[in-house]
């Protein structure tokens, strides 16, 4: 807002990253909680930021060939049970069409892995997405 005194902050609308980096990826591969130390801050706490782990950890976004129809969306419950495998969700529900990405909301699927060294988290990540894409059948 414009006062006599120039200009003055009204409202912020902060929030954390999204793309589950705040969620996820900091805190398996920090083990540092982002939604916990952003809660502690809004109380007037010092947030806990003492890294608890150090690993490699990514997230992998499925693409699936657009013009698709999806048939059937499998259970995924044994890829989240695979070894490194933080998050795995599908997006995607039965009957939907397969559009080209023009926005991250658009993104049929997504895993998010971790590992103690980038190799093995590569590994991980290219077996498990894989794995992942199986469980959405398309026309």
């Amino acid at each position: 807002m414009l006062t006599e005194k120039g200009p003055a902050v009204i409202e912020v609308g902060a929030r954390l990253g999204g793309d589950f980096i705040a969620s996820y990826l900091t805190k398996s591969s920090t083990g540092i909680s982002m939604d916990r130390a952003a809660i502690q801050i809004a109380m007037g706490t010092e947030p806990d930021i003492i890294p608890g782990q150090g690993q490699y950890s990514m997230i992998k976004y499925l693409e699936l060939p657009a013009g698709k129809r999806v048939l059937d969306v499998l259970p995924a419950d044994d890829i989240r049970r695979l070894p490194g495998v933080v998050y795995a969700h599908i997006f995607v529900k039965k009957g939907d069409s397969i559009e080209p990405l023009v926005h991250s909301a658009m993104r049929p699927a997504c895993i998010i892995a971790a590992a103690s060294s980038k190799e093995l988290l590569l590994e991980r990540m290219g077996i498990c997405s894989t794995e992942l894409a199986k469980k959405i059948v398309l026309t």
